[in-house]
């Protein structure tokens, strides 16, 4: 057995394990015509006959489910109507989207959905096409904000490396290089914006690497901050740096996924020992309260965050990606607080380096003023 054969093994016994499965529950507006098929890139097909016909206003909408690392072909009568990214994923796709198409564009009796998924581990998802009301409001979010993320990132990058690289390079180096990946891995999200277009196991491989460098140097930021010790810090450089190995060997998609997944518990370790580290520096004098609870709310959005996507990624339920949005707002908060902490520390030690200027200044006045003394008892 390959890497790829047991990486697709372990995932899909880690998926039967929790309860996932490849289909939803029948529903009686649909027929499934083909099972996902047992290749490298499995394929669903199933028909309908009745959902047009519940369209019922030309201001409906039908709303098809997320597939990650999917693509989507919509028939209407057997003419194409839509198609979404190459079955042969040789080119960047968004990697969590899906169609929303009005039901004006419809227009027919029998609708036929075809995905094809980018690997076995990922052939799933957890409810069939419906008709709605308006379109999802997080499909439109993640449309039209996410293109965005990667220049916000970079952004953000930017402006705290110029406020802390004074005060603490270390951090401002680690920080800036930590947006500089989130912003690649948002991007690769995002089916490249138009700047990468590769094909959809390199931008896998892309995104994935540049997810954990991103969170490696970010916690370098956390060590800096004194909210992780020596070996939890450890424990997840080296899980990364497995993960990372593992990516670049991968030949398949389920080996890329199954690299990314090794640093997941070390990742939530460290976040709980980090969040629980800020809330002991509760009784550290040297920060104010808002300090504390903007340490607490920047990890606590960063937990919370990474425990969303990790579920959504293992197909506990249906969504959108959010770790652009909270890593944006959990790198602000960093930078806002480490900008307000280092420059404290660092105009505290201005002040103590004046102040033993000044003792060594009055020594040296005092010793001067002994000598003259002397020199004058002398001559007397």
């Amino acid at each position: 057995m390959g890497l790829g054969e047991f990486a697709t093994s372990l995932l899909l016994l880690l998926s039967a394990m929790l309860g996932i499965n490849s289909t939803p529950e029948d529903d009686h507006n649909w027929e499934i015509l083909t099972e996902w098929t047992d290749e490298a890139h499995p394929h669903f097909v199933a028909v309908s006959d009745t959902l047009l016909s519940q369209c019922g206003s030309d201001n409906h909408w039908i709303n098809f489910p997320v597939v990650i690392h999917g693509t989507h072909q919509i028939f209407v009568d057997n003419i194409l109507r839509a198609s979404y990214g190459r079955t042969d994923f040789q080119s960047s796709e968004k990697i969590y989207s899906a169609p929303q198409l009005r039901c004006s564009e419809l227009y027919g009796s029998t609708l036929r959905w075809e995905v094809t998924s980018y690997s076995p581990y990922f052939a799933r998802f957890n409810t069939f096409p419906s008709v709605v009301n308006t379109p999802s409001f997080d499909k439109l979010l993640f449309i039209s904000i996410g293109s965005s993320l990667p220049f916000v990132m970079l952004a953000i990058g930017a402006i705290a490396f110029s406020l802390l690289v004074s005060t603490n390079s270390r951090f401002a180096f680690n920080f800036l290089g930590s947006c500089i990946c989130w912003s690649i891995f948002a991007l690769c999200m995002n089916g490249g914006a138009g700047l990468i277009n590769l094909p959809m196991l390199y931008t896998h491989k892309i995104a994935d690497s540049a997810l954990w460098l991103a969170v490696l140097m970010q916690f370098r930021c956390f060590e800096i901050n004194g909210w992780l010790n020596k070996p939890i810090q450890g424990l997840l450089v080296a899980s990364i740096l497995i993960a990372l190995l593992v990516i670049a060997l991968g030949e398949t998609g389920d080996t890329v996924q199954f690299g990314t997944s090794i640093p997941f518990p070390a990742l939530i370790i460290a976040s709980v020992f980090a969040l629980h580290h800020a809330y002991v520096s509760k009784h550290n004098h040297a920060l104010t309260s808002l300090e504390i609870q903007i340490n607490l709310i920047t990890i606590s959005v960063f937990l919370f965050t990474v425990i969303h996507d990790i579920l959504l990624t293992i197909g506990a339920f249906d969504g959108m990606l959010i770790i652009p949005y909270g890593v944006s707002l959990t790198m602000l908060l960093l930078a806002v607080n480490a900008n307000k902490q280092f420059t404290a520390a660092h105009q505290l030690r201005l002040r103590h380096s004046q102040l033993r200027k000044e003792n060594i200044n009055e020594n040296n006045s005092g010793q001067q003023a002994e000598h003259t003394k002397g020199d004058s008892d002398e001559y007397k």
